[in-house]
């Protein structure tokens, strides 16, 4: 966990963990795609918001939900509804929904209620905005 200036943010190590956890090494991505993922994020993190490496270490909450994005996009997921080719949101669901969920968090029931029914999460980060934080904090 990396604190500073009261922002938490996620580092290699954390994602690592998410990796391991989430079973990541079924989707065909190794620990070395994740860290040249958790890079490429970063690079772009330091570039988009004129950070240097002293000022944020590890990635904010916005950068985590890039970075499972492009996870999404790069992993080896199984067909959806017969399609070959999927969209990213697509795929973003299925990580969310296979992947991350069933294996990143403790169960807890009325969390999973809230995600299920709540009837203003129609897009698909609304949808998981409560999910991303508790994984992101989880691994932070």
């Amino acid at each position: 966990v990396v604190e500073k200036k009261s922002t938490t943010t996620l580092d290699l190590r954390g994602l690592t963990r998410l990796h391991k956890d989430c079973k990541f090494k079924k989707l065909r991505l190794s620990a070395a795609d994740i860290e040249s993922i958790y890079t490429e994020v970063r690079v772009e993190q330091m570039a988009g918001h004129e950070i240097h490496d002293d000022d944020t270490e590890g990635l904010t909450l916005e950068s985590f939900v890039l970075t499972l994005v492009a996870i999404a996009a790069r992993a080896n997921l199984p067909p959806i509804r017969g399609r070959r080719h999927p969209d990213v949101s697509e795929r973003f669901a299925q990580l969310m929904e296979k992947f991350i969920w069933p294996s990143a968090m403790p169960r807890n029931t009325e969390f999973f209620y809230t995600i299920l029914y709540d009837p203003e999460m129609n897009a698909i980060l609304t949808k998981y905005e409560r999910l991303l934080r508790a994984v992101f904090h989880n691994y932070s």
